[in-house]
């Protein structure tokens, strides 16, 4: 059974979809890195002319928010968040086969032209409503790209609320942004604390390097350093979007993993303590 939740979109946003429908449509082709860069162009032109009233970090209404919710019967809670540029129906083929095992959750971020300033905080706070207003206490959580980014923020915030995570892709050295491209200010942020303080397993998955180096070898070592349990993944023939270009494989992955975390064989790290 899959939710629908949606609301009446005024002019505005409706003009600002369209700009983000043309984002996505340039990032589906064979070189991901430049077609988001041509995606932070026109997120950039779009925000130029956004009052200042709106760049403010203001929490979303949860009961204004897209969201879909497949497996609605299960107990375990798997959020998957969607990257720049895209929106929870990058997710559709892959949560329709995750949803036999567990409650999934997908929603649209904000920022996809329709918001403009938001930092990753943000988005982790925007989530954590979300999830308040439909009475969900700990999720597995997933991100995809700059979704892995408001996955390890929320991770970060709210530890409580994690009982694993998976990185699809995540570019982990932070992005140098200009001040015009404040859109994206969550690129531009250091991870290195919200991994260093994960205390939950976690799943990074990367693109083949033959067609995507977002995840570079030596991030793959970082991250190893940090958290020497960690499961580090390399998809072969997989592009930036692994979930739709090598989808048979993506599932395997993050189903074994979760499955591994459910009956227990996966390593829990000791609980969280904030300083």
């Amino acid at each position: 059974m899959v939710l629908l939740k949606t609301h009446d979109f005024s002019f505005m946003a409706r003009f600002l979809l369209i700009i983000g429908a043309v984002c996505f449509s340039l990032h589906a082709g064979n070189n991901p890195i430049s077609h988001l860069d041509e995606c932070y162009f026109h997120l950039m032109e779009a925000n130029a002319n956004v009052p200042n009233e709106l760049m403010e970090e203001v929490p979303l209404d949860p009961s204004e928010m897209n969201y879909r919710i497949y497996g609605a019967e299960h107990s375990e809670t798997l959020v998957m968040i969607h990257g720049l540029c895209g929106d929870l129906r990058t997710f559709d083929s892959v949560a329709q086969v995750l949803a036999k095992y567990y409650r999934v959750v997908t929603y649209d971020q904000r920022g996809q032209g329709c918001t403009a300033n938001f930092s990753s905080g943000t988005l982790a706070k925007d989530l954590k409503g979300l999830l308040d207003h439909l009475q969900i206490r700990s999720v597995h959580i997933l991100g995809h790209s700059l979704g892995a980014r408001t996955a390890l923020r929320f991770a970060h915030l709210y530890p409580e609320r994690i009982k694993s995570v998976i990185v699809e892709d995540m570019e982990f050295r932070p992005r140098t942004i200009e001040p015009a491209a404040s859109a994206i200010q969550a690129n531009a942020e250091s991870f290195e604390c919200a991994l260093a303080s994960l205390r939950v397993p976690l799943l990074v998955l990367a693109a083949d390097p033959k067609h995507c180096r977002i995840v570079t070898p030596e991030a793959m070592r970082y991250i190893h350093g940090l958290m020497p349990e960690a499961v580090l993944q390399v998809i072969p023939d997989a592009t930036h979007d692994i979930h739709n270009s090598q989808r048979e494989a993506y599932l395997k992955a993050v189903g074994v993993f979760l499955e591994e975390v459910v009956t227990g064989k996966r390593k829990v790290f000791p609980p969280y303590h904030p300083d």
